[in-house]
């Protein structure tokens, strides 16, 4: 079995405190939605000194919709931009994709 091993974690609430963990420890990466880096430390691939989860960004989750736009943040889950009605609706392909790759977890 592998094993997981130390590091520390740290939860910015900003995309600036983000930015400043990073800066203050370059060994350090950045932990999202769908990325394989758990996988990765504990196959010895990836060896940060820190991990930075940007899941409690708020500025970076949801889906806004505007008169002449939509903007997907980069941590809205594929569920929410696959369900989105507006994104079905006038981006149909966005749509299908997210939920071509979404899975059920």
């Amino acid at each position: 079995m592998e094993y997981l091993p130390e590091f520390n974690l740290r939860r910015p609430a900003t995309a600036a405190e983000a930015v400043a963990l990073r800066t203050a420890a370059p060994a350090s990466r950045y932990l999202a939605g769908g990325t394989d880096m758990i996988v990765n430390v504990r196959r010895g691939i990836e060896t940060p000194s820190a991990l930075i989860d940007l899941s409690g960004i708020a500025d970076m989750a949801g889906i806004e919709v505007a008169d002449d736009c939509v903007r997907i943040g980069a941590g809205a889950r594929l569920r929410e931009v696959a369900d989105h009605a507006v994104l079905r609706r006038d981006y149909p392909a966005v749509a299908e994709a997210a939920a071509a790759v979404a899975g059920p977890t």
